[in-house]
């Protein structure tokens, strides 16, 4: 999983080591330009425009600093946020109200139900509800014929995943807002 976020970032990893004494991972980043920088500072002030303002936003994800990070990454654009820390949690608050939610984001490795299992039932009970995947192990290309409407790559930019969110709402919530 770490090699494959470190590539997906353009970066490399280096491993040093003796079996038996351990090792040292370090990795190497390339350098971000200043107008990067910039725009995502700007974008996790809330800076720019909140085209996600109002949306309902059902969050999955049983790390807790994860789904913490996605939550107020959320918040900041505006979104109003339900976090569950598992699928069964999360298929129940869209039994509770469907059609309540403009978009899920789940995690896709989770214990118990996994992400492909909880979109695949949350869009048993709401069939027009679009499902995010945030995920560090999985691409797009992996999820042919899957419940997912995109993905976004963990790490992610805030700016990503509030993009996403807003491309993939629920179709009532574009006409509503």
């Amino acid at each position: 999983a770490v090699q494959g976020i470190v590539r997906r970032l353009g970066a490399a990893l280096r491993v040093d080591g003796t079996p038996g004494e351990g090792a040292s991972f370090c990795a190497l980043f390339p350098v971000a330009q200043e107008s990067d920088v910039a725009a995502e500072v700007a974008a996790s002030r809330g800076d720019a425009a909140a085209p996600t303002a109002g949306l309902r936003v059902l969050v999955v994800d049983d790390d807790p600093l994860v789904r913490l990070q996605i939550a107020r990454v959320l918040r900041r654009g505006g979104c109003d946020v339900v976090e569950c820390d598992d699928g069964v949690s999360a298929v129940a608050e869209v039994r509770a109200a469907p059609g309540r939610f403009d978009c899920a984001v789940v995690d896709f490795l989770m214990p118990g139900l996994d992400g492909a299992e909880t979109a695949r039932q949350m869009g048993g009970v709401d069939g027009a509800l679009p499902v995010v995947l945030c995920s560090g192990t999985v691409d797009a290309a992996d999820l042919a014929g899957s419940r997912f409407a995109a993905v976004v790559s963990k790490p992610f930019r805030p700016q990503a995943l509030l993009d996403t969110v807003r491309r993939h709402r629920r179709a009532e919530a574009v006409s509503a807002g």
